[in-house]
């Protein structure tokens, strides 16, 4: 991301055409993985829930879960891996060295000089991701710290628009589904895309978006299957 470099606004066609283009290093990025684990390599991971803050106000100690993503400090076994690990409150160092010490045959000062752990100080209930964006001095210094980002990728858990905006603004190919194909992750994309491809799938029907709906159409699919024991709706 360069210092001066005007980004494209969020959830524009431009922004989508520069994800998809970044994007395209992903494969190529991971087989060099494989082939040279030792190659100098840098892991950005911002690990928060990416859900709407009235979702997150609902979920006890929404900021624990970014804590489930310390496992990705396991990377630092490849003694050339760089990761820049963000989340919205500082973690205690305590937690932090407790999943160094897995790292056996590593030297714990080895892996802390290639570990560099960010935080928002921000605890309200915003995604994490939106938090960064939020705070262009982060953003810049998450940047910084990225030797080479052609050697780089985005770790998240879960992707959104928001990522993607992460993503390009970062300039980093993002190690998620892109969110335009969350629909073939969904069980009516599923059944779509098994339908397609000639997978045989129990009898079911698409799109049931309101409650009423399911149980009309659950009805129509048991005329269709007399033998049918029962059904289920989800």
């Amino acid at each position: 991301m360069g210092a001066t470099e005007a980004m494209p606004a969020a959830g524009s066609r431009e922004e989508r055409e520069r994800f998809e283009g970044l994007q395209k290093h992903l494969a190529v990025l991971f087989r060099d993985v494989l082939e040279a684990p030792d190659a100098p390599r840098t892991v950005v991971v911002v690990p928060g829930l990416s859900l709407d803050p009235d979702v997150l106000e609902k979920v006890p100690a929404f900021r624990c879960y970014e804590e489930r993503l310390l496992s990705m400090l396991m990377f630092l076994r490849q003694p050339n891996t760089k990761v820049v690990f963000v989340t919205s409150e500082p973690i205690s160092q305590v937690i932090v060295d407790y999943y160094l010490s897995f790292l056996s045959g590593v030297p714990g000062e080895h892996a802390r000089q290639r570990l560099v752990m960010l935080s928002a100080h921000d605890a309200s209930p915003v995604s994490l991701t939106r938090k960064i964006l939020d705070r262009p001095r982060l953003l810049a210094r998450i940047a910084a710290e990225v030797r080479d980002p052609q050697a780089a990728y985005l770790s998240v858990f879960n992707a959104g628009d928001e990522e993607v905006t992460l993503a390009t603004r970062l300039g980093l190919c993002m190690y998620a589904c892109d969110p335009a194909l969350a629909h073939w992750g969904g069980k009516t994309g599923s059944r779509q895309a098994f339908a397609e491809a000639g997978v045989a799938m129990p009898p079911g029907e698409e799109g049931c978006p309101t409650s009423s709906r399911p149980a009309r159409r659950s009805c129509a699919c048991a005329r269709r299957t007399p033998g049918s024991r029962g059904w289920s709706s989800r």
